[in-house]
């Protein structure tokens, strides 16, 4: 797993990652816990079972004091796991489950994980499971992934390919920008409605996905682009024009639960062209102003931390009317490339937060 990341409050003395059961292969995962007075690292070897030492793979695991409380009472820390997958094949399967030394229990949000990967919470020890993350109490976590390809090398989705016949996605209403997400379903919501439908194709049955089409209550404008992430679909409602109720909002829906999740505050110039799109995680649009915009689904899709968006000098247009007015957004190599109606181009680096500078 690649650059992952969560945090957990500790309350007792003794703070060790205590248990981790069922491990097979991992990415990068990074943790955050709160201890009482001091820390102690378990040697890796004591937590890890014999299978994650084999020659076709490597892990390792740090952990670091990021913060303490004033009165001296808790502490925050930092864990990374770091996974490497050495094959020259993809590992199948692959599941972590952490269930934490008493006293111990997830800051809530603060689990990150690279695309490909999906947690589980408990806060009972692990007698039971769900895919929603409780507000509080988590003491035990599965995290999986159904295929980690070689490191550096993509990543895996599990799908039944190839598919044996077309399927109509019966509903009313145009489909539009499919979003594809690791349990296998391809998802997505007609445009230019005040309640548009949400679709799901499931690839593994060949079908419509159970209970679809829904009505989230989204209203979208003429392009609405979705992005998928983990087993979550990512909204954007295309607010610059069509006068359909959109909301200047980019919204979540939980393709596991098939609820809606988290919903941004409305981005800056209260209205977007493009966008969402996704680079390192994080969900960049660009505004009705000309500006790129950034959003974090780590963080409950709160504008992204000290992030202030950036005007590209470039009229995005109106997309009310899309046949001759209008912009579109690329996400390539940690860039942004836009181009508008007018044939003109901008380019923004994520890495700088400022327009590219080549």
């Amino acid at each position: 797993m690649k650059d992952s990341h969560n945090r957990r409050n500790i309350t007792q003395k003794k703070s060790a990652l205590t248990t981790m059961t069922g491990l097979r292969n991992w990415r990068l995962l990074r943790t955050k816990t709160v201890l009482t007075a001091f820390l102690l690292l378990t040697p890796l070897s004591t937590l890890l079972p014999s299978s994650a030492h084999a020659a076709d793979e490597a892990l390792t695991k740090q952990g670091a004091v990021s913060s303490k409380a004033p009165d001296g009472s808790s502490s925050t820390m930092d864990w990374v796991i770091n996974h490497v997958n050495n094959r020259a094949n993809i590992m199948e399967n692959v599941i972590l489950t952490d269930k934490m030394e008493n006293g111990h229990t997830l800051m809530s949000g603060s689990l990150q994980m690279p695309p490909g990967w999906s947690a589980q919470y408990s806060n009972d020890s692990g007698a039971s499971w769900t895919s929603n993350q409780p507000a509080a109490g988590v003491n035990a976590m599965i995290l999986s992934n159904p295929f980690v390809v070689p490191t550096g090398k993509g990543v895996g989705r599990e799908m039944s390919l190839p598919m044996s016949g077309p399927v109509n996605l019966a509903g009313g209403g145009d489909g539009f920008n499919p979003g594809m997400l690791d349990n296998g379903r391809i998802m997505g919501i007609n445009h230019h409605q005040a309640n548009p439908n949400l679709w799901c194709y499931d690839t593994k049955t060949e079908s419509i996905c159970a209970g679809y089409p829904k009505q989230p209550g989204i209203a979208t404008g003429i392009d609405p682009l979705v992005v998928g992430i983990g087993n979550k679909l990512y909204i954007g409602d295309d607010s610059t024009g069509g006068g359909y109720g959109q909301q200047g909002k980019i919204f979540c829906w939980d393709a596991e639960t098939d609820t809606a999740c988290e919903t941004s505050p409305v981005v800056a110039d209260g209205a977007y062209k493009g966008g969402p799109t996704v680079v390192d995680g994080r969900l960049y649009v660009l505004t009705a102003g000309g500006k790129i915009d950034c959003y974090d689904p780590n963080s409950g899709l709160a504008q992204c931390q000290g992030f202030t968006p950036v005007d590209l000098g470039i009229v995005p247009g109106n997309n009310g009317a899309w046949n001759t007015e209008g912009s579109d957004i690329l996400a390539w190599n940690k860039r942004l490339y836009v181009v508008n109606y007018q044939n003109k181009m901008s380019c923004f680096d994520t890495t700088t937060r400022a327009v590219c500078s080549d």
